[in-house]
């Protein structure tokens, strides 16, 4: 997903370097409200509808690359901090947290899909 994002948004690590990715975030954001007005998301990835409702996966999409975004920008917070980057045992315990989160959400999805 994050690959995704940066195919059609371009490197997150520079956006998170330029403006701890606020823009970005912002791009992917869309509401219930953008939903029901039949609105077009304001990034630029493309999100192909396996439903009658091309909006609700508009929401869906969105709103799934925008917390996996949330997560990696967690895990560059910790990374980039300069007191706790010198420290390998915080980082890389914080890349495990945040891969097991991933693979939480991988898998609620799934669930959500079937």
């Amino acid at each position: 997903m994050l690959q995704r994002i940066e195919k059609y948004e371009d490197d997150i690590d520079e956006h998170y370097k330029n403006d701890k990715c606020i823009q970005l975030l912002k791009r992917l954001t869309y509401s219930t409200a953008d939903q029901n007005s039949k609105s077009n998301p304001l990034h630029s990835i493309p999100i192909e509808s396996d439903s009658n409702d091309k909006y609700k996966s508009f929401y869906d999409c969105t709103r799934d690359y925008k917390s996996r975004l949330n997560k990696y920008i967690e895990f560059l917070s910790i990374f980039y901090n300069q007191e706790e980057a010198h420290d390998a045992e915080k980082v890389e315990n914080h890349f495990i947290a945040w891969m097991s989160n991933i693979k939480n959400l991988m898998v609620k999805n799934m669930h959500q899909i079937q």
